[in-house]
């Protein structure tokens, strides 16, 4: 008991820093909601703000033809938020194999690529919190085996890293929530 005393007030103060709203983050809701039942008894109060959130514009001049060709997959091409990232990740196309007497299905390379890209562009630059959970399964949408997943990783990685430094850093909405909630 005494040790839950402690650290319910670290708890708070780190939910609290990073401004995590508790009805939509992924992770965390659970707690949050037991913590509210006990924030009566500390006398601490949890306050949410709705606001409408609107999706980044997302550069990709900047960028080579091949990776421009995979980040058009990521960004929304009709209506008033073209050219911004798209709120949900894209559809990704399956190709079906057997191998070992077992049908088996890995994503196409095109479509793999794009859902591993926006993923990982959400995770840094999206306003939603449901997208700034860790996207430690990320490279599951990545085409070919475990090995050739890590490889393809680390090239789309520098795909990301270049949109995400062509933007402004006050619209990093994922990364400066993250440096909150770890004390930067």
């Amino acid at each position: 008991m005494l040790a839950s005393f402690f650290w319910f007030p670290f708890f708070y103060t780190l939910v609290l820093s990073s401004q995590i709203n508790y009805r939509q983050d992924c992770l965390l809701s659970k707690l949050l909601r037991k913590a509210e039942k006990q924030s009566r008894y500390y006398g601490v109060t949890i306050t949410t703000r709705r606001k409408t959130m609107t999706m980044p514009i997302i550069p990709i001049d900047h960028l080579s033809v091949e990776e421009r060709e995979i980040a058009s997959g990521i960004i929304a091409n009709q209506g008033k938020n073209k050219g911004r990232l798209r709120a949900g990740k894209p559809k990704i196309e399956y190709s079906i194999f057997e191998e070992n007497g077992r049908k088996l299905r890995r994503p196409t390379d095109k479509t793999g690529k794009v859902a591993y890209l926006w993923r990982m562009v959400a995770f840094h630059v999206s306003p939603t919190p449901q997208h700034q959970c860790l996207p430690v399964l990320a490279f599951v949408d990545l085409p070919g085996t475990y090995q050739d997943g890590q490889v393809l990783a680390k090239e789309l990685d520098l795909i990301v890293n270049k949109i995400i430094d062509a933007m402004p850093r006050k619209e990093w909405q994922g990364i400066n929530r993250w440096a909150k909630a770890l004390g930067y």
